[in-house]
């Protein structure tokens, strides 16, 4: 939800505001999705216990939201290209200020987008191991990830268990995705003859 709302703010401005430095920018913003998330684990570890946030929701929901707020930015600002300016100038000529513009006009048009944005960030998100491995030491706050591990051991490993946690570890995914598989489809299909 942290990722959506940052990127749909972010990814409206760059896509309707002209400012110097706009191409930089979102090249940078870009180029942050390209850092491996091993290269900085460290400092974000040290920053984690500094701040007293290790072994919190709070941690993992911060960089899991920065991780993935580039990608979203990209996919969002893709979106909003795509609506034609007419319908916001038409909103301005009846009063609407650029805020109102955003949450009544440009996010109702722009769900498929947001579908996709969202799908493409929890999976990455759920799939992770590292993060939720290095920030979280109690079980109870670990991802589904970690907690297959705990089936592999040195004596080897427990097959049906491991197997009946997988499918269990499915079903959150496979939810999204029926809940949001018109609005999937619609992204990717808006993606695809986009200009």
């Amino acid at each position: 939800t942290l990722t959506l709302v940052v990127a749909v703010h972010a990814g409206y401005a760059a896509a309707r505001f002209e400012f110097r430095g706009r191409n930089s920018l979102l090249f940078y913003i870009l180029m942050t999705s390209m850092i491996p998330g091993i290269s900085v684990l460290v400092p974000l570890y040290v920053i984690a216990i500094y701040l007293n946030l290790h072994n919190t929701y709070t941690v993992m929901i911060l960089i899991y939201a920065a991780w993935q707020t580039p990608t979203a930015v990209w996919i969002v600002k893709g979106f909003f290209e795509t609506i034609p300016r007419e319908l916001e100038d038409a909103a301005r000529v009846d009063g609407c200020s650029s805020l109102r513009i955003l949450y009544q006009i440009m996010v109702p048009i722009a769900q498929p987008g947001l579908a996709a944005a969202a799908v493409i960030s929890f999976v990455y998100i759920w799939n992770d191991f590292l993060i939720a491995f290095t920030f979280t030491t109690d079980q109870n706050l670990r991802l589904i990830n970690v907690g297959l591990y705990q089936f592999l051991s040195q004596y080897g490993t427990v097959w049906g268990q491991l197997t009946a946690a997988v499918m269990i570890g499915l079903l959150p995914v496979l939810v999204m995705f029926v809940v949001l598989e018109t609005r999937f489809i619609e992204g990717l299909a808006a993606g695809s003859t986009k200009g």
